[in-house]
């Protein structure tokens, strides 16, 4: 929670706190005094960038006191309030004696965890001393995700804490059932669910790693800001020509050439790396000198009965996943400061340190929890939104005939991605080679152009009848009867998801092959599961502006396109501008679509979470780019009809936000 900002009410509801602001150190601690007029009890409020539900916690004396802020107190927060919503409790609340039963509740409902990290049974989680080391009661925190929040239309709430449960990327992880605590207010009792002494036990990581995960991304942070010369030599783009210590700290055996990740490699981009990927880290190529990691987040600890730690060609027993924010911080970075996003690390313990290896895998394949709103301007009461998963797995090609002349084609014949609860999806490489990953195959046997699967959607407006599902059909939805809330909310947050790959007969044969099956499998784990819709409803989304909504709007009718470039007069493309409310998530990527000659397109940015601008080049060498030099990176004679915003949540969700000039209510 480093950063983040406290806020402390007293009896009387209004703010006390001297400083302005009052911020958490790098440590997990901060201190605030109160102004002397301030009466007990009080409540204090933990918010991290806006966009987080506030932690929250209470105290009943104005005495000195220590006080712990974490998903324990926000769940002993809603014990307390009234509505169940921790962010509405009020001093009058949390009196002493209602503070030792809220905490002796919740306690109870958490005891095989706090057990297992060895709490003993008589500490008090809101004001014991403890360090944030991965032990005792900082270990127990380690594996409680956020608290997840679901208001009613009568002001009443809903607080789960799901356990982040370890476990395989391999099959022999058999148990994907959630382990979590609910609270609903007026229930008689806090409702806890899989959690057992055993697994909890199962799940705990190692002492220290909270620490391990500290260091290792002040290392990172630390390639960053050597100097670029000093990092590599010029013109350098493989990892092999590292020369940085400080770079090659990060990675294990301090060798950069030996991470892998869903068949990336640590190069820069657009390296030609013998068939994999590039572009891992591919910031230590060039120029910037300066990110920032922070707000670290532990997932999980690998299990899998691969004890050997020597072997660099598979994840083992003992390795760590977490996510962590990366921002651009160099001054002279241009439209790249400022950029941010949260990513995911797989590392392993070496000589007592955490060094980067990936997961080993020669597959591109992600799960990732999606909520997307979609909105159409012109037809305004068909809004929706609507929650899934989308299932990206990277297009591979090969040179099947070694002419240059012709086009490469897939390795891959099928993938069959089973979910944690036994469902399958089907995807197949996309016709032609527009496309840079396979598309889902629906009900009908088709493949389309989407990797997404929505379970369930509803319209933004209440009065409009029907389903989704019943107008937008080119949507892959799945069945709205089987995915209902309570499916929904049954979907652990971290579960194995199958894709066993079935590569071509022609790949399989070829010499490029190297010793590769026709049929095998790959395993992936989830960190989250798709909102409910009652959960989407509390989502705040960034906002277009009016008149680019107006523009969207006015080009429903012909051509159906808002126009970048008209008369021969090549430009780029100019979004200006979107709002992002306080709370809501921020866009970190903008893209537009479009059909010129009937041939459709699409062209994307990366976007500063602080931007509320964003000029989008041309970046292809088709017909709606300009071939000029002197026009480079613009348009000519093209209009967008789809501008698509997307990001993820302070939980790593998935958000995409989408405007269409759409002048119809269904396909």
């Amino acid at each position: 929670m480093a950063g983040a900002t406290v806020v402390v009410k007293d009896s009387s509801g209004a703010e006390v706190q001297t400083c302005a602001p009052c911020t958490v150190g790098s440590d997990g601690l901060f201190s605030v005094e109160l102004q002397a007029t301030a009466k007990a009890p009080f409540v204090l409020l933990v918010s991290q960038d806006g966009s987080d539900e506030p932690q929250v916690s209470m105290i009943d004396t104005a005495k000195s006191a220590t006080v712990n802020v974490s998903p324990i107190t926000t769940l002993i927060a809603a014990r307390l309030s009234p509505s169940g919503d921790p962010a509405q409790l009020t001093a009058a609340d949390s009196s002493a004696a209602k503070i030792a039963t809220a905490t002796t509740d919740i306690k109870t409902a958490l005891q095989p965890v706090l057990e297992a990290a060895g709490v003993a049974a008589d500490a008090n989680p809101l004001t014991m001393v403890f360090k944030a080391d991965s032990t005792g009661l900082d270990k127990a925190l380690d594996i409680l995700g956020k608290p997840t929040i679901v208001r009613n239309s009568e002001g009443k709430a809903h607080v789960e804490v799901e356990i982040k449960t370890s476990g395989s990327d391999e099959a022999t992880d058999a148990d994907n059932s959630p382990a979590k605590i609910g609270l609903t207010a007026g229930a008689a009792a806090p409702v806890a669910t899989g959690i057992t002494l055993a697994k909890m036990q199962a799940t705990l990581p190692a002492d220290g790693v909270s620490l391990k995960i500290q260091k290792l991304m002040q290392r990172m942070q630390d390639c960053y800001a050597t100097a670029p010369a000093d990092r590599r030599p010029s013109g350098a783009t493989l990892a092999s020509q590292i020369t940085a210590e400080a770079c090659k700290a990060m990675f294990v055996d301090n060798d950069p050439s030996k991470y892998l990740h869903n068949n990336t490699v640590v190069s820069q981009s657009k390296a030609n790396v013998g068939g994999r990927f590039s572009g891992a880290f591919k910031g230590i190529f060039n120029t910037l000198q300066g990110i920032r990691f922070d707000q670290p987040e532990y997932r999980y600890t690998i299990k899998n009965g691969n004890t050997d730690p020597s072997d660099l060609s598979k994840p083992v027993t003992g390795d760590v996943v977490f996510t962590a924010r990366w921002t651009v911080t160099d001054p002279n970075a241009g439209d790249s400061l400022g950029q941010s996003d949260v990513s995911e690390y797989h590392a392993r313990v070496q000589n007592g340190e955490l060094k980067l290896i990936g997961n080993q895998s020669k597959h591109d394949l992600n799960i990732n929890a999606q909520a997307r709103r979609e909105e159409m301007p012109a037809v305004a009461n068909y809004a929706y939104m609507a929650t899934g998963y989308n299932i990206g797995i990277s297009e591979r090609r090969w040179d099947h005939d070694k002419n240059s002349s012709t086009a490469k084609v897939s390795m891959y014949e099928q993938v069959v991605v089973t979910s944690p609860s036994g469902r399958t999806f089907t995807f197949k490489p996309i016709t032609g080679n527009n496309y840079d990953y396979l598309g889902l195959v629906n009900q009908e046997g088709n493949t389309t152009t989407s990797a997404t699967v929505m379970l369930n959607g509803a319209y933004l407006n209440a009065a409009t009848t029907g389903h989704p599902s019943e107008r937008f059909t080119k949507v892959y939805w799945g069945s709205k009867m089987d995915w209902t809330e309570e499916a929904i909310k049954a979907i652990p947050a971290q579960g194995n998801w199958q894709f066993d790959i079935t590569l071509t007969d022609d790949f399989v044969k070829a010499p490029e092959n190297t010793g590769t099956a026709k049929n095998f499998p790959q395993y992936r784990r989830s960190i989250n599961r798709a909102p409910t819709l009652a959960e989407l409803q509390s989502v705040k989304w960034p906002a277009l502006k009016d008149p680019v909504k107006a523009a969207l709007s006015a080009q429903a009718a012909n051509p159906g396109f808002v126009n970048i470039s008209s008369g021969d007069v090549a430009a780029l493309a100019v979004i200006d501008g979107w709002d992002v409310p306080t709370g809501a998530w921020a866009p970190t990527y903008a893209k537009v679509y479009g059909n010129k000659n009937n041939v459709g397109w699409d062209e994307g940015v990366d976007v500063a979470s602080t931007a509320r601008k964003v000029s989008i080049r041309c970046t292809s060498a088709a017909a709606h780019c300009a071939t000029a030099p002197a026009d480079a990176g613009k348009f000519l004679n093209a209009g967008y009809g789809y501008l698509q915003f997307s990001g993820r949540d302070s939980k790593r969700l998935q958000m995409s936000l989408n405007y269409s000039t759409r002048k119809t209510s269904s396909d």
